[in-house]
């Protein structure tokens, strides 16, 4: 990824799910990366965050551009590797408490969903793996129907 941080190949982390009766690759094992759980409050600490969502949605836009370019450029590297191996891909992000969303839906510069897609439409181009995607809290409300 020109211009992208180029992540440590020791980031890639694969777990195999154990066997099955697939043939091809990965020799009938079930593989899963395992992206970076992207806990994007995280890097700024929970309660500077969500004040900055709504105090200063630049920084949050930021900061949320940055995460995706360190996704992508892991991805880049673990799928040249390893992508035709994997029958699913892990990525996470929190967007939850136990009560409800903890950041509005709605298109702002603190949304993750262009984000998530752009992420997403990259894996899907480099692998045919399916993507498995967690989330902490009560996300029902974001859940297509």
């Amino acid at each position: 990824m020109a211009g992208g941080p180029e992540p440590e190949r020791n980031w890639l982390r694969v777990e195999e799910a154990g066997r099955s009766p697939r043939t091809g690759a990965g020799g009938g094992r079930r593989h899963c990366l395992l992206g970076d759980d992207g806990d994007s409050p995280g890097l700024r600490g929970y309660e500077d965050f969500y004040s900055d969502v709504a105090l200063d949605p630049g920084l949050i836009s930021a900061i949320l551009d940055r995460v995706l370019e360190r996704k992508l450029a892991y991805w880049e590297v673990a799928l040249d590797l390893l992508g035709d191996f994997a029958d699913v891909v892990k990525e996470a992000d929190d967007f939850a408490g136990q009560r409800g969303l903890l950041i509005s839906p709605r298109p702002t510069g603190g949304s993750s969903k262009p984000r998530q897609r752009e992420l997403f439409d990259f894996i899907h181009a480099h692998t045919s793996a399916r993507i498995f995607f967690h989330s902490c809290g009560a996300v029902r409300p974001i859940i297509p129907t």
